[in-house]
């Protein structure tokens, strides 16, 4: 989209009621991220700002739908925002009911395909209590990594989630998806790894 395209957008949205322009300036930093990041964080930024002035039932719908948008524009933002949703909802619909706990791949996904892997691996490689690296989606994840660091990253964070599956909670797909990305990526491994521990 042309830089004019965005301004007409944004002033667009400034004219519209609060929760449009919420959603608007929102959609647009998205965007306008692959051009100018900083402006596109600021504009997020003022986004949610607008969206969690609401009331609250429409600002937990405006908020819940800016967590991927958010990932494709700031990590930083997305990951305080994708944690805020959930905990809310966990509230309200305890752990295993809470519809954002499962959004975790949506805000992979965003966050790989719009150049932000390496902050997504940073964030696996340290979660927050109860978060889950979605083993069965890496291969998805192993097409957006730019290097071989990055890809023995994704490797090694892979054979960590694969030794700490639960058997009551093991995905049917994840065992497939690791033995295919040790295939594919085990030669990055250092030699002394070669005997068999991943973590080398």
């Amino acid at each position: 989209m042309r830089d004019d395209l965005l301004v007409s957008a944004v002033k667009q949205a400034e004219q519209s009621e609060t929760a449009v322009r919420a959603a608007a300036l929102v959609h647009i930093a998205r965007v306008l991220a692959r051009s100018d990041e900083a402006a596109a964080v600021a504009l997020l930024k003022r986004g949610l700002s607008l969206a969690k002035s609401l009331d609250a039932e429409t600002a937990e719908l405006l908020l819940d739908n800016a967590v991927f948008p958010a990932a494709a524009v700031s990590p930083r933002d997305a990951f305080q925002l994708y944690a805020d949703r959930k905990t809310e909802h966990e509230k309200r619909f305890g752990r295993h009911g809470s519809p954002v706990g499962s959004e975790v791949v949506g805000l992979a996904n965003a966050m790989a395909q719009h150049g932000h892997i390496g902050e997504l691996l940073a964030y696996f490689d340290d979660p927050p209590p109860g978060e889950r690296f979605p083993l069965f989606f890496v291969r998805n994840l192993s097409r957006e990594c730019p290097d071989d660091e990055t890809r023995l990253k994704l490797l090694r964070l892979s054979a960590q989630a694969f030794r700490n599956q639960d058997e009551d909670d093991f995905h049917p797909h994840e065992k497939g998806a690791f033995a295919q990305i040790f295939a594919r990526y085990w030669h990055l491994l250092p030699a002394v790894a070669h005997s068999g521990d991943v973590n080398g």
